[in-house]
């Protein structure tokens, strides 16, 4: 073979192979960019989980008539992606960890608001049942101690949808306690009636002044006095 048409062989080959390590790269390249979106498109779906289980809290929040404020710029990462998608074409791994990152300033806003929210509205709820003026003893009083102890536990907690209705069930027997210790609804409860007021020694029988005394618990918290 002449050394021309050799040598015009060997660039041919040459071109052929330098074009298959280039297309090589490139596919390389576009499956690593592939990857990159997939990853980044994970993390962005997480996050709008987290972002949607925020606004369900939020909702119930507000169904359980805590006063909640608008959050600005909820819209805004699905408009820019939505409209990148639209003028570009598909997003990029860097746009979409851009985009993720908007979405976890709003997802920590939002979580930090249904906090404070929460803790303001349920304190009010829990001071505006005055505890302090409960009688010293009785069924009555004694489980709404409990609940209201139960009332603080669940206001310090981060709020979810059940911890809302717990405390809202909680808080209802709070106010049954009270209503039935305001209406001595059970009058043949002898720590109700004592509780309720009004009822001297006269009023009681040797054997409800025994119960009394079997009654440690009871019997240190009463106090005699002469009218």
């Amino acid at each position: 073979m002449p050394e021309a048409a050799t040598t015009e062989d060997l660039l041919l080959r040459a071109k052929r192979l330098g074009a298959l390590a280039r297309a090589k790269r490139d596919n390389e390249g576009e499956a690593q960019a592939q990857g990159q979106v997939a990853t980044a498109l994970h993390k962005l779906n997480n996050l709008l989980i987290e972002m949607d289980s925020n606004l369900k809290v939020r909702r119930a929040l507000a169904r359980a008539g805590v006063p909640v404020s608008a959050i600005d710029g909820l819209e805004r990462p699905a408009n820019a992606l939505r409209e990148q998608v639209k003028s570009v074409g598909r997003p990029t791994a860097q746009y979409l960890t851009a985009r993720s990152g908007d979405v976890t300033r709003l997802r920590d806003t939002m979580g930090s608001a249904n906090k404070l929210a929460w803790r303001e509205w349920a304190e009010s709820q829990i001071d505006a049942l005055d505890e302090e003026s409960l009688p010293p003893f009785g069924d009555h009083a004694n489980q709404a101690r409990e609940r209201i102890q139960m009332l603080r536990q669940f206001a310090g907690d981060i709020p979810t949808r059940a911890i809302i209705t717990l405390f809202k069930v909680t808080l209802d027997g709070v106010r049954e306690n009270l209503a039935a210790i305001i209406e001595a609804v059970d009058p043949e409860d002898l720590k109700a009636r004592i509780a309720a007021g009004g009822v001297t020694l006269a009023d009681l029988s040797d054997e409800e002044l025994a119960e009394l005394r079997m009654d440690a618990a009871i019997a240190g918290r009463i106090n005699l006095s002469i009218l």
